[in-house]
């Protein structure tokens, strides 16, 4: 059978765990292969390929906010894009290291309060989410270790990010 995917759809990383799960026991390494070819579909891998990310992403956003309720063709902007802390979880436990940085940089920006469970179970906060085209994470999914590199991340942005500013402010 084939394995095939929507680009960008949010439930990859979870539903590709079961076959992942048996490619890795059985060590059918064809059906791993395809299943990291699909990660990596979802995941920049260069550079080059974030700016390309980046650029669909901003269209995307584009169609979502010109929406009166943010939501075209019955989806949000979430349901679109690709789950970073899925990703993670995913990367973690199948050793798919090369997801990792996109996935996390695009996870520290996600607010942890912002819990993809939680705002799609409450009716009046999926239709504000999805009017405001924000980003929601499954915060839930990631261990102590992860959780702990997001925001190692977060701290080192904000680092970067002040000492930018001052350099601006200080001209």
């Amino acid at each position: 059978s084939c394995l095939s995917f929507t680009r960008y759809d949010p439930e990859i990383p979870l539903r590709l765990t079961g076959p992942m799960k048996l490619a890795t026991k059985y060590q059918i390494d064809s059906i791993r292969k395809r299943v990291v070819d699909i990660m990596h579909d979802n995941w920049p891998q260069t550079f080059d390929d974030w700016l390309r990310f980046k650029s669909e992403i901003s269209v995307l956003q584009e169609i979502h906010e010109n929406a009166p309720d943010g939501v075209v063709d019955g989806k949000s902007l979430d349901d679109r894009l690709p789950e970073p802390a899925a990703a993670i979880r995913f990367a973690r436990d199948f050793d798919v290291p090369s997801i990792l940085p996109f996935a996390y940089y695009s996870l520290v920006g996600i607010s942890c309060s912002y819990e993809w469970d939680r705002i799609r179970g409450d009716p009046a906060d999926s239709k504000d989410f999805a009017k405001l085209s924000r980003r929601t994470a499954r915060w839930k999914l990631l261990d102590l270790t992860a959780f702990r590199e997001v925001l190692h991340l977060r701290e080192a942005l904000t680092a970067e990010w002040t000492s930018i500013v001052m350099l601006f402010r200080d001209r």
